[in-house]
């Protein structure tokens, strides 16, 4: 069993190794507004629930990982800017990307205009 193991972890590094090479990683930024709009956002919930707030929280941070390898896929809303919205909670994020950086300028609850 632990052959298998030590096997499965060198294939799950090896795919890792992979996919570093071929994919290229952005690093992310927080601008002091979309901190602000952190911090009010969990301010809000936590009056009620800080264990929701904090859970809130994580999935918009989950959601911005997923701009470190496919920055360019979502939408377009102006020259520079793309929105990302947290399938979760609502969220929507607005961010800019240049060259291997992403800045993340505000981040607040998104509202479908067309329902």
């Amino acid at each position: 069993m632990v052959g298998f193991i030590q096997r499965k972890n060198f294939i799950q590094d090896l795919k890792k190794d992979y996919l570093l090479k071929i994919v290229p990683v952005y690093s992310i930024f927080y601008t002091p507004e979309s901190e602000d709009n952190l911090a009010d956002i969990f301010e809000f919930i936590s009056n009620d629930n800080t264990f929701y707030a904090a859970k809130v929280l994580s999935s918009i941070k989950t959601t911005i990982d997923i701009l470190k390898l496919f920055p360019l896929s979502w939408k377009l809303v102006d020259k520079e800017q793309r929105m990302i919205v947290d399938s979760n909670y609502g969220y929507r994020v607005i961010y800019n990307v240049k060259s291997n950086k992403i800045y993340i300028l505000s981040i607040s609850k998104y509202r479908n205009l067309w329902k």
